[in-house]
This record gives structure tokens, sequence and C-alpha cells, in this order.
């Protein structure tokens, strides 16, 4: 796990493991990316697996603005962009998968 500083000055909390294809596992409301803590040795293996604490859970940094969809895609866009990881596998739970939509 590493704290991820984005050009959009949000703090993220970002696991980060494995290699190849990425797969990135985006958690719901009020919950975390512990929630894929099981997911992550197994993918691992064969895949590059990204599992961000969105804005103001987990172990990001607690902010007070920014908590719609539309603002987690973007955080999501930028960490993309700034830890280079093109063309990922998204898998969403719950809220994970309207941020999954509206990245695509």
């Amino acid at each position: 796990m590493a704290d991820h500083t984005l050009s959009n000055g949000i703090t993220l909390n970002v696991e980060d493991a494995g290699s190849g294809p990425p797969v990135v596992f985006i958690h719901g409301v009020m919950m975390s990316g512990h929630f894929f803590h099981r997911q992550v040795p197994y993918f691992s293996r064969d895949y590059r697996v990204v599992v961000p604490d969105m804005r103001g859970h987990g172990r990001s940094e607690k902010v007070l603005h920014g908590h719609t969809v539309a603002n987690y895609a973007r955080d999501l866009q930028t960490l993309f962009e700034e830890i280079r990881v093109e063309r990922p596998v998204l898998v969403g739970w719950s809220m994970g998968a309207m941020v999954a939509y509206e990245y695509m």
C-alpha cells in the first residue's frame, strides 16, 4: 500500500501488486479497498492488481468535498495516468460499479 498524491491534490491510498494486464478493484460507499484483500494474492499472480481507496474512504485522505461518482471516476482517471495503467479491467462492487460506468 502506498499513498499517491494526484495532480488534482487528492491523496489516495493504493495497493498495486503483480504485473501483466491491469485489473482494478473499486469498492463501495463507506468501504475501502480492504474489501478485496482476498482477491489480491490470487489475481496478482497473473495480473497487475490495483486497489485504490477512493477519496475520503479507507486510508485515503479524508476530504469533505468532491464526494460524487463523477469525481471518483476523475480521480481514477488521474491515478491511471500517473501510475501508467492502460486499458484496465474494472471490477466494481456496489458504488464501485457506478464509478466504473462513469469512468468508461
